[in-house]
């Protein structure tokens, strides 16, 4: 399976706290849909490249608020599998997009696992979440050459869903569902049921099943990572695969440790009541992000990427904001997207020019800003920027300069 390496973090922007998500109104059921459907005002939400306009720290208070909101809304996770998707460990932000709504939830240095689509408490899951917990929703299944269409950006019709000899999920108009391949275990894509699974069948499968709202290979899929979790999931289409299983790279990037270690990974979240729990929490999880730093000079040689992580995690964060500026600028940050937002490029570019294992927070650098960091590299005459309204445009890059000339990236 193709891996993109780089989960998406966080760009520290706002200083408030983010509220918590309201839960779902008592009556509500659990996957019901706020958005009007009938409209389609709810379909694929993320076509295009997302901005992230303000990010705000999650506390812990409002942490746990949200992991019973996740709780409510996804009743089908055991505590343990809640716990794992919302660990109180590490460092977690909302982040609000440009031009929407839309509020990505997002644990520092993984992708993000859950969103609310129009900033009304309204939970829903990306496909990061759905590969390591594929029963997070209720899914119906299609054929593979149904899905061609859905990563194109269109609605599932219900004469393309494969009715299993039970019926369908006995679900309303509304309820959240996910989608997957026949033949492959993991999903594609989550939507709102058009109609309930009453009405499709006595109306003989006709018409549309499910409003897409979020798909593999969307803008939300690119900004948590790009990642193709299995043999199956191709740029165009989603087929069978026998190995359909998340595998160990996919769950790491998601934040969850597999091979042998799921129950400590599960049971991440520890007690809420407890401090002391609380630290073990983040120990946890930075042991998880550390990945194969320390497995030794042996494993690194024979694995560029442990490699690499063992060589930036040894660099002070100062050290590695300039290591991932001089990793992007040889990689994808080249002359003709410039000029380009200073925020896109820390978000787009250095986040993605280092291994996913390891973390890159500007908050923990001597700069403690994205944009003073910017600021730093243009009066030292690296880079070219210009500022508007407080927000920071990157125009161009000193290629010349032996700070860019003389590098040999570390990654990838």
């Amino acid at each position: 399976a193709a891996l993109a390496r780089h989960a998406a973090p966080s760009l520290p922007t706002a200083r408030a706290e983010a509220p918590p998500p309201r839960s779902p109104p008592p009556t509500q059921h659990p996957h019901a849909l706020t958005c009007p459907l009938a409209s389609g005002g709810c379909a694929m939400s993320f076509r295009k490249e997302l901005s992230v306009s303000t990010q705000a720290p999650v506390g812990k208070k409002d942490l746990k608020k949200l992991r019973q909101t996740a709780a409510d809304t996804f009743p089908a996770l055991t505590a343990r599998e809640v716990d794992a998707l919302v660990p109180l460990g590490g460092e977690w932000s909302a982040l609000k997009l440009k031009g929407s709504g839309t509020v990505l939830y997002q644990q520092t240095g993984k992708p993000p696992s859950l969103f609310d689509l129009e900033g009304r408490g309204d939970l829903w899951p990306t496909v990061y979440a759905c590969w390591v917990w594929p029963h997070i929703l209720p899914c119906l299944e299609t054929h593979g050459p149904v899905t061609r269409h859905l990563v194109k950006g269109a609605d599932l019709m219900l004469p393309g869903v494969i009715v299993p000899d039970g019926g369908l999920p006995p679900l309303p108009a509304g309820a959240k569902a996910c989608v997957r391949a026949a033949g492959n275990a993991l999903p594609l894509a989550v939507g709102a049921l058009a109609t309930s699974a009453a009405d499709a069948a006595a109306g003989g499968m006709k018409g549309k099943g499910l409003v897409v709202v979020h798909v593999y290979r969307d803008a939300l899929w690119s900004f948590g990572g790009r990642v193709v979790p299995n043999a199956g999931f191709g740029a165009e289409e989603v087929l069978a695969c026998d190995d359909a299983a998340v595998d160990a790279a996919t769950a790491a990037l998601a934040g969850v440790a597999v091979s042998g270690a799921g129950a400590d990974a599960a049971g991440a979240g520890g007690n809420d009541d407890d401090d002391d729990d609380d630290e073990e929490e983040e120990d946890d999880g930075a042991a998880v992000a550390s990945g194969d730093a320390g497995s030794g000079a042996a494993a690194a040689a024979a694995d560029p990427e442990a490699a690499a992580v063992s060589f930036l995690t040894s660099l002070s964060m100062d050290e590695l904001l300039a290591e991932t500026l001089k990793n992007a600028a040889a990689s994808t940050l080249t002359d003709d997207k410039l000029p380009m937002d200073a925020a896109d490029v820390y978000q787009k570019h250095m986040q993605l020019a280092k291994p996913p294992g390891v973390p890159l927070d500007a908050k923990r650098s001597s700069y403690k800003q994205v944009a003073k960091f910017f600021k730093a590299q243009h009066k030292a005459k690296l880079i070219n920027t210009k500022e508007h309204k407080g927000e920071i445009k990157v125009l161009g890059l000193d290629r010349s300069a032996p700070f860019f000339k003389d590098h040999t990236p570390s990654w990838p």
